[in-house]
């Protein structure tokens, strides 16, 4: 918003007034303002693009909406909410598949509402009457995030493992060290089954380190 109509947004609140535009007369106005806003105002009062006096005018009772992606709860109810309203506007009964809720419940939804109310809008133009909704029906860009996404996971999942493998491993070595090579002492120290501890030797091709 323009700082010139922040400014005559302020007189509004102030005075309680209004002009009509090409007119001269004020007219009394008794309104309740609710504004909303998806930027840090705080920030914007700093950097001189908010007008402090105008920011503490609104600032009353503020309501903080966290983004979909911190709202995964309330997600599917939201979505269901929306597909209800959709039903009756395009005279279609749609649901959602299982793969579509785990991809909406994965999704993190940079665009937040307006794009959960968009996804649904293009799903109800491609799906037919009575179908479920499914990955087919959905915009190709949320599916290539979707798939990115699976991506990460698994290399991080793959990443985790061999770190986990490393550690595991540098412990029996320790462990072998401090008992001078004795594999009993060794499975103690391990609080391991000789089954499991002669397995994890093999693995780690440790199997030259014991007596």
């Amino acid at each position: 918003m323009p700082l010139s109509l922040q400014a005559k947004l302020l007189r509004v609140l102030q005075d309680q007034k209004i002009q009509r535009i090409g007119d001269d007369k004020s007219i009394p106005v008794n309104v309740r303002i609710i504004a909303a806003t998806n930027v840090d105002l705080i920030e914007r009062v700093k950097s001189k693009q908010f007008r402090e006096d105008l920011f503490y005018r609104l600032h009353v009772i503020p309501i903080h909406l966290p983004p979909l992606r911190k709202r995964k709860v309330d997600l599917l109810d939201l979505t269901n909410d929306l597909i209800n309203d959709y039903s009756e506007r395009t005279h279609k009964q749609l649901t959602l598949s299982a793969e579509v809720k785990q991809l909406f419940i994965n999704y993190d939804w940079p665009g937040n509402i307006r794009e959960l109310h968009n996804v649904l809008e293009y799903a109800f133009v491609m799906a037919n009457d009575g179908e479920r909704i499914s990955k087919s029906h959905l915009p190709n860009y949320m599916l290539e995030s979707s798939s990115h996404t699976n991506d990460q996971t698994a290399l991080t999942n793959i990443e985790l493992y061999l770190k986990t493998n490393e550690i595991e491993k540098a412990a029996i070595v320790e462990a072998l060290q401090l008992s001078n090579n004795n594999r009993t002492k060794a499975m103690k120290l391990l609080n391991m089954s000789r089954k499991s501890f002669y397995h994890k030797l093999k693995h780690y091709n440790l199997t030259e380190c014991i007596r």
